[in-house]
């Protein structure tokens, strides 16, 4: 048995309220009262400075995310740690999910109104803030002060069940006091500080720069990051037999050298210009993906074998990007004499086209796919091998087209 009570500004409204509750007690009966869970709440740590506040938090709650898919982020400030709470920003995904509407309960006029319940902007996720401004009276973040945050993660479904809303919500409030550093203390590494990264080994593009979120978090250890590409598998059990796809994707791992563990492992990339970083240690680890686009051409083997250093593979006098910016010079070739004939990458140019430029506007057709294409050329090496015979070339094998002499001569380069 269930008593349902309701209680709005009138009786007509009581009604209305009564109603409302009655859908998630009757949903909560059928469902043997297991409800649906709200993601795990950040955890939320806090750098307080001299007019400045800094909160950040890890991925808990995207990953254990609840029963609805993980949507957001949204930060309050409170007038005390109960509120009334005002929003300062909200960070969610890319995905074409904006602004969320939900039923609600107006406790003054007991009537249930749809309204919008979180304001996403689908500009993507971050996992920190640097605040110097009251939100609640506009002024600057004064010392001594206690401030009140609430980290809120929320999770998403368009199509709920009668009774339940769109969003499931968990948070997180901190109390904070922005303070002037210790009399005598000295601050090694400022706030937001990029520490320095040295490339030691392979020839990976990603780049790797640390922040410094928390100066009195950092520990002195030297650490490493490794890149590797891992293969996320997905079994699809919506069909009959169940079917597998494999997407290879670019992962990296962060490791305490001084301690000798492993911090963090097959963390996939970020795009350049997302903030969606994981935080350690006082630092916020921002490794994102290459720069879309080639890095260099290069040639690194001829018929004599490896080539070290690579020698240019394109027209850097064109704009390409060769081993450091230098030209092709046919005159050095490395194991075949040339008689000054050579070949690079490039497109045939028809007065207008010859540039490095028109190279990647025909190549890589950045307007029709956004930048999908240079993307993957930016965290991939791609080789192009000539397998022809010099005798016969052309047959058994590839070769180099010849715009550069008379146009009677046969369409592939003299050499190859």
């Amino acid at each position: 048995m269930g008593i349902i009570v309701g209680q709005g500004g009138d009786r007509l409204s009581s009604i209305t309220v009564m109603k409302f509750l009655d859908q998630f007690a009757q949903y909560a009966y059928d469902h043997n009262f297991v409800l649906p869970q709200p993601p795990k709440p950040p955890a939320v740590a806090v750098h307080d400075d001299e007019g400045v506040v800094e909160l950040y938090w890890n991925d808990t709650s995207e990953v254990d995310h609840g029963d609805y898919p993980f949507e957001g982020y949204t930060v309050y400030q409170g007038e005390s740690r109960t509120g009334p709470w005002t929003s300062v920003v909200n960070y969610d995904l890319i995905n074409g999910v904006g602004t969320i509407f939900d039923d609600v309960l107006n406790l003054e006029t007991g009537q249930i109104e749809h309204v919008a319940t979180k304001y996403g902007l689908d500009l993507g996720l971050q996992r920190f803030i640097e605040l110097t401004q009251n939100t609640l009276t506009g002024n600057k973040l004064y010392n001594g002060q206690d401030y009140y945050y609430r980290v809120e993660a929320y999770s998403y479904t368009p199509d709920p069940a009668p009774g339940l809303p769109n969003t499931l919500t968990s948070a997180t409030v901190v109390t904070v006091r922005p303070h002037k550093p210790a009399a005598g203390y000295e601050i090694s590494q400022p706030l937001d500080d990029i520490l320095p990264v040295t490339h030691t080994a392979g020839v990976s593009g990603g780049l790797v720069a640390p922040k410094v979120l928390d100066p009195f978090a950092l520990t002195g250890d030297t650490y490493m990051v490794t890149f590797s590409a891992l293969v996320d598998t997905t079994v699809v059990d919506t069909v009959a037999p169940p079917e597998t796809t494999f997407t290879d994707y670019i992962a990296w791992n962060l490791f305490d050298n001084t301690l000798g563990t492993q911090l963090i492992a097959d963390q996939r990339y970020e795009p350049t210009g997302s903030e969606r970083f994981p935080t350690i240690d006082g630092m916020q680890m921002k490794v994102t993906d290459p720069p879309p686009g080639f890095t260099s051409f290069e040639v690194v083997a001829d018929s004599c074998g490896p080539i070290d250093p690579p020698t240019p593979g394109a027209f850097a006098f064109q704009g390409f990007p060769t081993p450091g910016g230098e030209d092709i010079d046919v005159t050095v070739e490395q194991c075949t004499p040339l008689d000054g004939l050579g070949w690079a990458i490039h497109t045939a140019d028809d007065g207008t086209r010859g540039s490095y430029d028109a190279f990647v506007t025909r190549t890589l057709r950045i307007a029709e796919d956004g930048g999908a294409r240079a993307a993957r050329v930016g965290i991939n090496d791609f080789e192009i091998r000539f397998t022809g015979s010099h005798d016969n070339p052309g047959v058994g094998g590839s070769w180099a087209w010849n715009p550069f002499f008379d146009p009677d001569i046969p369409p592939y380069a003299e050499w190859v």
